[in-house]
């Protein structure tokens, strides 16, 4: 048992080294790339692999852990979605009939939002398409505020065409080089139904 644990701490011990070994090296040719980017006068390419530079060392680092857990990351991601039909949070139970044929009329969108544990919650309504997308924003304010150096994705349920409102939306105040655009499962979808516009980002610490 002793003999496999310093097996173990040996091929920890070497694989630090190799990254000592490595690191300098990566770090000499990005700083290289980007000066020779910048002095093409490729500007927007210099922002990008700076930041992606930045991305790197913050992950890397992690505030000198060895290793970031899902867990870790799960508890700094945050899931809104604004509904684009209450039928189906009628069905799934979480609205009553009444409450949706009111909410159709004035045209209410609900927003849920998805905990890390998986547990979906109505997070309250909003009047009309842009009044959804603006509390949803506020959600997120309130809830930290983006971490502007991460990722973030915009997703959807049904066609695709039912994101482009969304995005036009979130690309006046946000830069969209980091967007990831992707269908959502059926977490959201079963509660929501086809229509849904999804924002999902990590939060400031």
């Amino acid at each position: 048992e002793r003999i496999k644990e310093e097996q173990a701490n040996i091929r920890n011990m070497e694989s630090k080294l190799l990254q000592a070994q490595i690191n300098p090296h990566f770090l000499y040719n990005t700083l290289d790339t980007i000066v020779w980017l910048a002095e093409s006068g490729r500007d927007e390419e210099v922002v990008k692999m700076t930041s992606y530079l930045s991305e790197f060392f913050r992950t890397t680092l992690s505030k000198g852990k060895d290793y970031i857990t899902l867990e870790e990351e799960k508890r700094h991601y945050c899931i809104y979605a604004v509904i684009g039909d209450l039928t189906y949070l009628e069905k799934g139970g979480r609205l009553p009939k009444a409450g949706a044929v009111a909410g159709s009329i004035l045209n209410l969108r609900p927003l849920i939002t998805i905990a890390n544990t998986g547990v979906v919650k109505l997070a309250g309504m909003a009047r009309g398409q842009s009044g959804a997308y603006g509390k949803l924003l506020k959600m997120l304010e309130a809830d930290g505020g983006q971490d502007m150096s991460r990722e973030f994705c915009l997703g959807y349920t049904g066609g695709i065409d039912v994101l482009q409102p969304f995005q036009e939306y979130i690309s006046q105040r946000m830069n969209m080089d980091k967007c990831l655009v992707s269908r959502v499962g059926t977490v959201i979808g079963t509660h929501g139904g086809p229509g849904c516009a999804v924002f999902g980002a990590y939060v400031a610490d």
